[in-house]
Formats: C-alpha cells, structure tokens, sequence
C-alpha cells in the first residue's frame, strides 16, 4: 500500500486529466475538423505544436521553479490556475460548438491548446519530482508507473465526460467539479520537500540561462545524459505513430470512423503498460527493462506493418494489434521517466527533469512536422509503421549499448522474479552512496541474482570461478563486473580478487561476499573464512558492512538439500531476504556472523505470513500425494495419505458431536496413529489439544487439567486401563465415539480427498479462522525441576520449528520416522507428529519407547530411516537389539539428556549409524540445535557433527552466551548462561506473566544452561544453573561431579544423581545417589580424592547412599524434582 501522499498526488493527477481531455475533446469537436482523415491529422498537429511550444519555452523556468520552491506548492498553485482555465474553457465551449468549423473555433482549440501546454510544462517537473519525495525508496519507480498510469486513466474518464458534455451541455458543469476535486486534493499532500516551503515563488531567472544550465547539468550526469535523450527519442516515435493513428486505423479496418472507436481499447492498453512496467521496476529504477519492453513494442510494430501490408483484418486483429503495441508502449516509458529522477541528486532534480521534458517536447514537435509531411504525400500506413519500426530498432540498440550493465541486472532480476516471490526488508540499511561491503548467508547457487533482486544499487560480487567461466554467466560477470575466485585458489589469486574488490570500495561501489567461502551442503550457516577480514582492512575509512539473510533458497533446485541439486522445485517459492543495520569496518568475524544470525530470526518471523497452521499442512500434503505412505504403529498397518485424510475428517466430525464447547481438550493417548489422527481432528476444529503427562501420576496430571481448564480428555480404555489413571474431568473413549460412525461421514471423508484444501477447510470441517499466533498446543514441562508449567506454544513456534529441523535432517522421499517419544513431550510433538507430516514422510509409532525390541523389529519392517531418540533409550536397544534391524537407519539425533560419548561410540560400533546429540527445551518447541552427518565437498569438509556438543543452532535462531549476573555477552569460548532468540520461543507460560516475563528478556529466552560457543559455532552445554551448589563461596557443578564418577566407574550407564542439600556451615554439600556398584565406595572416593578437581568438588565418604533405582520421567530424563525429594529425606535422617 502506497503512502497517503502519493494516493494524493495520483487522485490530483487523475481528477486534472479527466477535466483537461474531456474538454480537449469538446474544443476540436467545435473546430469541425472530424470530416476527413487529412484535416484531423492536420488538426492533431498544429494542437500538438501549439501545446508544445510554450512547454518548450518555458520547461528550463519550470525546471528551475521546482528545484527553488516547495514542489507540493507548485502543483497547487497550477491546479488552481487549471481550475480558472476549466471554467472558462466550459464558459466558451458551447459558443464554439454552435458554430463548428469556423475561424473563431479553430482560435479557441489552438488557444485552449497554448493554455494547457504552459500549465502542464510548470507542474511536470514538480509532479515527477516530488514522487521520490513521498515515497520509500524501494516504491519511487513504481510510483512513476502509476502516476503514468492516473493519467491514462484520467484520459479515459475525460473522454467520457466529453461525450456526456455533447449530448446535454448543462453536463459541461461536471468538469470543473473534476478540476476543483484536483485543487482540493493537492492540498492534502504534504510538505515532504526538503526545499524550504515558504521560499518565494516567483521564477527570477532567465529561460536562455536556465536552459544553458540545465544542459550542462543533465551531460555532466554523465549516467542519466543517455536516459534522458532515450526518453525524448522514444517520446518523439510514440506521438508519430499517436498522429497517424488515425489513418493507421482507417487502413486496418476499411472503416474511417474506426480511429475514434479504437481510442478507448488503445488508452487502456497503454494504462495497462504503464502499470506493468512500473510493477516491474518495483524497488529498482532500472533502465535495463527498456530494451526487453522495447524491443516487444519494435516487434509488434513490425508485425503489424506486415498485417497491414498483406490483408485488412477483422476489426478484433486490429484492436488486439492496437492494444499490444499500446502495452508495449506503456510498459517502455515508467523507465525512462524514473531513472532520471530517482538517480539524480535532490538538488538538481528539477533542472534535470526539466531538460529531459524540453528534450522530449522538441522530438515530441519534429514527430508533429514529420506527421504533417507524411500525411501530406500520403505515406502509406505500413511503410509508416516500417519507419516506425526502424526507429524503434535503433533506439533499443543504444539504450542497450549504454547500459549493457543495467540490461543483464534487469535480465536477471525478471527470471528471479519469475521464479520466486520475494520479500525484502530493511533495504533502507544499503547506504545510496558510498562504500559498502554486504555478507550474506550462502545455501544455494541462486543467491546471487537474490541478493542483486534485493538491492537497489550495483553490487560486485565475489564469486565462484568454476561458473564465472560458463560461457554464459562469463559475459554476464564480465558485463556486471563480478569479481572470480576459486575455493582452492592460490595466494597470488586470493591477492587478486581482494584487490579487485579493494579498487570497487574506492571507486564507492557495494561489494557482496558470502563469507562462508561456499554454499553450505548441510543447511546451516558455516564459520566465516577471514577474506571478509582481509578486503575490510584494505577498505577505505568509511566503508561498512551490511549483514544480510535470505530464506527460502534451502529446499530449491538449486540447493544441496536431499544430497544434490537439482532435486526440489524451481518455481514458486517464497525468499525473504533482511537487511540489517550497518557495521563498523572493524567489526570482528564472530560479531558479524552473530549479526547475520540475529537477523535469520528476523527473517523467519517475516515468514510466517507464507505458512500455514499444522492441520492445514496435513491437508494439503495427503491431498496432494494421496498414494504415499502416511503412518503406521505397531498394532495398524501402514495407511495412505489419503486413507489418513479420509479418517482425520471422519474423526473430526464425529468428535465434534461429543465434545464440550471448550477451547482446550485432554488427550490421554501414547504414540500411535489413534493418537496422531486425533491430534490432528481436534487441530482442525481450531482448538487446542493438550497432551497430558501419564508417565507423572494422577495427581500432576488433575492440577494440568485444572490450569487449562479441561472438561474432557480423549483417551482408549485398553490405554486408560493399562496406565491406571483417573482423570479428573468427564472421558472421551475413542471406541465409543467410532459407534456415531454415519454414511454421510464417509462422504465426507471422501470428499475431502477430492476437494482443494481451502474448500474442505470451508465446506467440510467448517474449521474456524485459525492463525499463525493462534495457540497450537499446551505441553506441561516434565517437572524435572520444579512443579510442572504449561507452555503455550503458538502454530507460529511449531510450524517455525518444523521448518527449522526441516532444514537440518535433510529429507527425501524415501525417509521413513520412527516415532517413539509420546506427544505430552515437545520433541515427540513437533519431531514426531507434525515433522512428518509437514515434510511428507511416513511416520510408524510405537506407545512405548521403553520396548526396544517391539522398536526394533518395527524399524527394520518399514524400512525406518530417522530416529529421534533419547541416551537412556539407546541403551536398552544396544542391549536388546539386533544390528539387522538398524540397517536402513541414517540419523538418530538424541534429545532430552546429554549423550555420553562412549554411548555413541558403542552404538555406533554395533549399528554401523553414530548417534548425534541434538538439544531443546520445551519452551523452545523443543529443537535449538543439532549435529548432523558431515558432508564432504569439492575441496573440504563441511563439519556438521563435533562429538561432545549439542551442534550448530538451528537455521533462524540466534543463540547468545551471557554473564549469569549482568547478561552482557561473553567472549567466544568462555562460559556463561545460555539465551535462545527464534520464532520457536514460547508465547508464555499458562497462567503465570511473572514467571514468563522472568523466562523471556527482551525475546530472549533464558534456558538456564551453562554453556560454551566455539569459532565454528557449535554449542557446548557444561551444566545447569540449577544443577550447582555453592559451597564455601564457589560453585559446584554437579554434573562434571557426576562425569567424574562414571569414568572411574567406567561405565556408559547412568548410575548415579550429584544433590545437592543445604549445611549449616557451608551453605551447601553434595550427596550422591546412586544404584548398585561393582567397584567399592571407598576406592571410588579415594580416586576422587586423588584427581585433580578442587576438594570442594569431593564429596564426603559419608555423602554416598545406594537406592534402588534412579527415578526417570516418561522422557527418560532424570526426575530431578524426585531426586532432590529423595536426598532432602535422606540428609535429614
């Protein structure tokens, strides 16, 4: 939407039009001149001339006049003079009509002409400049277009008017309404010039000078001189082939009465042009569109000239010839008309656009000598057309030859746009002049022409050297100057290229690098190489840096998502690209890459409007493949994508017979495909599912169905009854609800797989209007710490997680997840039931991952390829299964607890597949970061998987390490309280703003992690805050304690909890719980004793009780808030 000023300034444009045409149109219907082919011509020229005289005398002073005063005040006072000449223009019109053709009609046509040709030269250096004045930057060349286009359309409503005015004259009395609407509306706009506005208006200068000043001026342009004359050259072939329109008319119908028919269908096309070419140039005032708009216009001349030559056509080939030609016409001048202006300087704006209009009108007048003289021989109307042509041809030639650069910039920028819907924000960072270097993230071999879409001045790219010699791209790079480097180059050539982009920073050009020194194979941002360092110590004093990310390129043909190119779609996808604001030359690497980071949070959050709410994605993709495998469990075999559709609308019908109108709704169900359809059922109703925890107890599980206020759960009495629980709320038992089952259900169902998503989403579920900030699902935190908390989490945090873990796994179509975790926990949410979904992968779940042997056979049955998992859980599988069943198996990322390296490096050895360690929280929906397989590359390797970290953090969150006590940031390296910034941050905790103000500060989310970030970017978690003691002043971290003891132990298994219990004397001790050792107590303590960690560290011998088992929750974390309870009980005794 275009700002309230510049719909001012194309409201007064229109409203002016239509009262000067309508009575442009009564003036030579009066002069009699509409009795023969040759007299209009005639008459068309000398009105032409007579307008276009003054504008040629007094255009400099105009020029001058707009660039002096307040541009909005100049437009006022001509309106108001507009307004005087309407009104005595329908004064006098009616005299002249009642004696057509005479002597004193054709002086009032020639005068009316004179009039409107001195009004129009004062205002249209004000009018065009004062467009870049009210507009953003990005929107000025589409401003052009639309003023263009008001005019067009004012035409249009003038003629209207005209003919109103001749069939009754008492309806002359609209017209000056229209032209008082225009002096009322140029009122509203506001005082933007940077001129000041009480500056006198009175044009105190000499035409001659103004005109000898202006000339200098625009030629020293040097960039906007060729511009300025293509417009003129342009101008003049336009109004010579408007002049002969007529007989060109005539000849293509064999009907004289033909040319003023097709005026109207000629007009719109033109208008229609004009907004095309200005849609084009949205963001960019790029002369480069000219020769393909132009070009087209030549070629349809052509085709048309060669109509004429051969046949008269029917009257439909000649308004389609008409109409093309007038679109092409159109779409050529929005260019022309915005490269001068939005590239001049603001104060030499108006004299330049008033040297390009007096350029213009005198070509404008030889095209008038010229008609005269080919109507005067009798040229024939495809010869006319042919010169036309010709001259067309020429034209496209030079504006081609001058601006080469801008050509293939604008080249590709349209197959950019063709090919994907961009978004751009921030683009007011770039700088318009001066030195600037702009980082972007590196996924695909399609940034480039992204990042060239995205920014509105010249950018010299440093690029791959292997596709700069493409004999294609090779004349491209030349023409844009694109700066070749290879990944292995030498140093002589790496010197080469940074001086090459040192020469572009001082001659104030943009430089674009993608500091990852190559496109990343594992859709993550990799650590920056240090040529960004190097080109920036060379760089002039006031050069600085631009972090930019794009999204959505991951996932393309031309990323490496899948394991190669060219294996996702080309066309349609939505990139948004963010533009942050400028840095120092001096900034660090890690800075700048923290910057680039922050600003993928920025452009996930920009996204949301592109995606959609879970359900509508298991819509669309079961619609949309309906034959592939969707989900399966243990005790149901694999269905379709549509069998699922057809049952998650059936359920969702009949559910909505039995449920309460409640906004929350209990489900009390494992892993299973009963659990996921029902999930999804009460997703499309727009309400939101809560997962309980069966694995906690009766009581937990009342107070969450308290907090969220549920009536009714969902559940299965073989489930119910093998948990044995009692919820307190009214139960939902699925068996009883397939006993509704009606024909007319089926229908439905059927019909679902048939219909588009939006109308089964309508007609079918009847769901609500859902949105991306609507709550998607309440998930109560395992309690491990502390009493269980509701998190809120959005369909924005699932959906933006999904897309996120998305990028990472690296999917294709023969990806099979196995699906163990239950729904109550975050990861088995997201990872488990929507990622499949989302991404359109079969899906097979078992209710407990506690059965690796049921786990395993089901993996090796379907062929299972993902495993998100736990540590605790891949114990009982290297215990209880077999290496056969793992074989199809690629990634299992493990979750919720820290995954020991020796269990990695045991599982691996047995299985053949290295489990990686991935880490989320449940306020973060749950993933932040994940390893992944590393991937080799032509001249390296890719490091996706670093043993002993938690991995990179995902694409579009922002990861910070801090001082636990003052939050400033720390250095690289160094530990410190670890904050998480993304979209997957939580919408707050249930009920509770103190505690979800405490969590969230300022967007960041405090995960209360003590952790490390290396140079790579790989996250290191060491502790919890919450898992220290502070003993004697220092703090104790418990779990390096516990560490500690398992090497001694040498073991892989959990086999004991550091506590920590308040002491009268030290404010805190240590005790240690633990099951059944082989080695003695007393030799485990005396190694203790003797490693090299401070005495605080050590527990006392006393301090060591053996329990029977350690308490997990259904997770398999440790149930710490038990724990503690246990060691509480125990110091006491």
């Amino acid at each position: 939407m275009l700002p309230k000023g510049s719909r001012y300034l194309l409201a007064s444009q229109f409203l002016a039009t239509s009262a000067k045409v309508a009575l442009s149109v009564g003036f030579v219907t009066a002069s009699g001149v509409l009795q023969s082919g040759f007299s209009l011509v005639l008459a068309a020229v000398w009105c032409s001339l007579a307008f276009l005289l003054p504008s040629l005398a007094i255009s400099a002073v105009a020029g001058v006049i707009a660039t002096r005063a307040a541009k909005q005040r100049v437009l006022r006072v001509v309106r108001g003079l507009e307004l005087v000449l309407v009104s005595i223009g329908c004064l006098l019109l009616p005299f002249a009509l009642e004696t057509p053709g005479s002597a004193s009609s054709w002086a009032l046509l020639i005068l009316w002409a004179l009039s409107t040709g001195t009004l129009f030269a004062l205002a249209h250096p004000a009018g065009l400049g004062i467009v870049p004045e009210l507009l953003a930057e990005r929107e000025t060349p589409l401003g052009f277009g639309l003023a263009q286009a008001a005019s067009v359309a004012g035409a249009l409503v003038g003629l209207e008017l005209a003919y109103l005015g001749l069939v009754s004259n008492w309806l002359l009395l609209l017209v000056p309404l229209f032209s008082l609407g225009a002096v009322a509306v140029s009122w509203l706009l506001k005082d933007v010039d940077s001129v000041d506005p009480s500056a006198p208006l009175r044009p105190a200068v000499n035409p001659i000078n103004a005109w000898k000043h202006g000339l200098a001026t625009a030629i020293s342009t040097g960039t906007t001189w060729p511009a300025i004359i293509a417009r003129a050259l342009f101008s003049g072939v336009a109004l010579f082939m408007t002049l002969n329109f007529f007989g060109a008319g005539s000849a293509l119908t064999g009907s004289f009465s033909a040319p003023l028919f097709l005026a109207v269908p000629l007009l719109i096309a033109v208008g229609l042009g004009v907004l095309f070419g200005g849609s084009l140039l949205r963001g960019l005032p790029d002369i480069g569109l000219v020769p393909f708009v132009a070009g087209l216009w030549c070629l349809l001349t052509l085709v048309t000239a060669a109509i004429t030559l051969v046949v008269t056509p029917w009257m439909s080939v000649t308004i389609a010839m008409l109409m093309l030609t007038g679109f092409a016409a159109g779409a050529t001048f929005p260019a022309l008309s915005a490269f001068p202006s939005v590239m001049a300087p603001a104060e030499q704006r108006g004299t330049l656009l008033a040297v390009a209009d007096v350029l213009s009108l005198g070509a404008m007048a030889v095209a008038c000598v010229l008609s005269l003289l080919t109507a005067a021989i009798g040229l024939p109307t495809w010869l006319h057309l042919l010169i036309s042509a010709v001259a067309l041809a020429g034209l496209v030639y030079f504006v081609f030859k001058q601006y080469t650069r801008y050509f293939c910039r604008c080249g590709s920028n349209l197959i950019t746009l063709a090919l994907v819907r961009l978004r751009i924000v921030g683009a007011d960072h770039i700088p318009q002049t001066g030195p600037a270097v702009v980082v972007f993230n590196h996924v695909s071999y399609g940034d480039g022409s992204i990042a060239c879409a995205s920014i509105p001045r010249f950018v010299r790219f440093l690029v791959d050297k292997k596709l700069h010699d493409l004999t294609f791209l090779n004349w491209m790079g030349r023409m844009t100057k694109a700066i070749p480097i290879r990944g292995d180059a030498s140093k002589s050539e790496i010197g080469a290229a940074l001086r090459l982009a040192t020469e572009a920073l001082n001659e104030g050009e943009i430089v674009g690098i993608f500091p990852e020194g190559g496109i990343s194979r594992i859709g993550i941002m990799q650590p920056f190489q240090r040529g960004l360092e190097l080109i920036m110590r060379r760089a002039p004093k006031d050069t600085v840096i631009i972090p930019g990310y794009m999204h959505g390129m991951w996932g393309t043909a031309l990323s490496f998502e899948g394991g190669g190119y060219l294996k996702g779609p080309l066309f349609g996808r939505h990139v948004t690209v963010v533009f942050g604001h400028s840095m120092p030359a001096d900034s660090k690497l890690a800075t700048i890459r923290e910057r680039v980071q922050l600003l993928s949070v920025e452009a996930f959050d920009h996204s949301k409007e592109d995606r959609h709410p879970p359900h509508h994605e298991f819509l669309r993709q079961m619609r949309r493949r309906p034959f592939r495998k969707a989900m399966a469990d243990s005790l149901t075999p694999m269905m379709s994508n549509g069998q699922a559709l057809m049952r998650a609308v059936i359920l969702n019908r009949l559910l909505k017979r039995v449920l309460y109108p409640q906004q929350h709704v209990g489900m009390l169900l494992p892993p299973s495909v009963g659990g996921a359809l029902s999930n999804i059922a009460i997703a499309m109703m727009g309400r939101v599912p809560v997962n309980l925890n069966y694995s906690i107890g009766e009581e937990v599980i009342n107070s969450c169905i308290r907090q969220c206020g549920i009536k009714q759960v969902i559940t299965s009495k073989k489930f119910l009854a093998k948990v044995k629980l009692n919820p307190d709320a009214e139960i939902v038992y699925l068996e009883d609800v397939r006993g509704h089952l009606a024909r007319r259900d089926k229908v439905f169902g059927l019909l679902a797989r048939i219909l588009p998503t939006w109308a089964t989403e309508k007609f079918i579920l009847q769901s609500p209007k859902i949105s991306m900030d609507d709550v998607a699902t309440i998930i109560f935190s395992s309690g491990s710490t502390g009493d269980p908390k509701g998190v809120v989490l959005t369909n924005h945090n699932v959906t933006s997680n999904v897309e996120q873990i998305r990028q990472v796994l690296d999917t294709t179509k023969r990806d099979v997840m196995m699906g163990v975790l239950p729904f109550f926990h975050s990861f088995g949410y997201t990872a488990s039931l929507w990622l499949p979904i989302s991404i359109g992968i079969p899906a097979v779940y078992h209710y407990s991952p506690l059965e690796p042997d049921v786990i395993g056979k089901l993996i090796k049955k379907y062929r299972a390829t993902i495993f998100p998992s736990t540590a605790t859980f891949l114990r009982g599988h290297m215990r209880k299964s077999s290496p056969d069943e793992f074989e199809t198996m690629r990634l299992i990322i493990c979750g919720a607890e820290k995954l020991p390296r020796k269990v990695a490096e045991q599982f691996e050895a047995k299985f053949g597949v290295a489990p990686v360690e991935g880490y989320g929280c449940t306020e973060l929906s749950p993933v932040v970061s994940c390893n992944r397989p590393n991937e080799p590359t032509d001249d390296h390797l890719q490091i996706g998987h670093k043993p002993g970290t938690i991995g990179h953090p995902l694409p579009g969150q922002a990861v910070r390490v801090v001082d636990p006590d003052t939050f400033q940031p720390l250095p690289t390296g160094e530990e410190g309280l670890l904050l998480i910034k993304g979209p997957n941050v939580m919408h707050g905790y249930l009920g509770k703003p103190e505690m979800t103000a405490e969590a969230i500060r300022n967007n960041w989310y405090v995960t209360g992690d003590i952790a490390r970030l290396d140079d790579a970017g790989f996250i290191t978690i060491t502790d919890r805050m919450s898992r220290f003691s502070k003993i004697g002043g220092e703090m104790v971290p418990h779990g390096k304690v516990e560490d500690l003891i398992h090497e001694i132990l040498e073991t892989h298994d959990r086999l004991c909890v550091v506590v920590g219990v308040p002491d009268e004397k030290k404010g805190e001790r240590l005790l240690v719980l633990h099951t059944k050792w082989e080695k003695p107590i007393e030799e485990v303590w005396q190694r203790l004793r003797e490693s090299d960690v401070p005495s605080l560290w050590v527990p006392a011998r006393t301090a060591f009780h053996e329990i029977e088992e350690l308490p997990v929750l259904g997770s398999g974390k440790l149930n710490l808030k038990q724990v503690k309870q246990i060691a509480l009980g125990l110091a006491a005794a």
